[in-house]
């Protein structure tokens, strides 16, 4: 309630409901369903707001919200803002706020494509770099099949796998002319 609202035979007009929107603009962000004096009894609140207390807004509330909701509780009724300018200040709040969600909201959007490109790009250095290991698993294959001559042609017919690597290996180290290669042969 507006301090002059609590005194005898006070003069009220609307800046005492203009008083009242501060605290309910306090209520919304702060509030949480209790009132703004939690911690004093209730009879004390009126002599403690004709004092000049009023509801303290909590840290991350925006400067110009909070600017105007105290605005409201000027002790002054002439200095508080009409019903007129809160609507105007309300809605300059409002399509700001609205501004920068939107300018939010493009910035994930963006940055969620630029991660999208970014595993879209590593997808394919991996399939490249597959594609590369099966080519030269298929180098290998057709060098073994041709150092094996005529036993070779079944292995390198089959799949590169490393299981067939390793028989292959086994295979080539059993030929005549592995016997004098020795450490060069499982060297591939």
């Amino acid at each position: 309630m507006a301090p002059e609202a609590m005194l005898k035979n006070a003069r009220i007009d609307a800046s005492v409901d203009c008083f009242s929107f501060g605290v309910l603009m306090w209520e919304i962000v702060c509030g949480r369903g209790s009132r703004p004096y939690p911690n004093m009894h209730p009879a004390d609140i009126p002599r403690a707001v004709r004092g000049g207390m009023r509801p303290i807004f909590q840290q991350g509330v925006p400067s110009a919200y909070r600017r105007l909701a105290q605005a409201c509780w000027d002790a002054d009724p002439l200095r508080r803002p009409s019903a007129a300018a809160l609507v105007v200040a309300v809605k300059a709040q409002l399509s700001q706020y609205t501004a920068e969600v939107a300018a939010q909201r493009h910035m994930a959007a963006a940055a969620q494509a630029a991660a999208a490109q970014a595993a879209a790009a590593v997808a394919a250095s991996a399939q490249a770099a597959a594609t590369q290991a099966a080519a030269a698993q298929a180098v290998v294959m057709a060098a073994a099949a041709a150092a094996l001559g005529g036993r070779g042609r079944a292995v390198a017919a089959t799949a590169a796998t490393p299981a067939t690597m390793t028989n292959l290996e086994a295979q080539l180290a059993s030929t005549p002319e592995a016997a004098g290669a020795g450490e060069e042969v499982g060297q591939w």
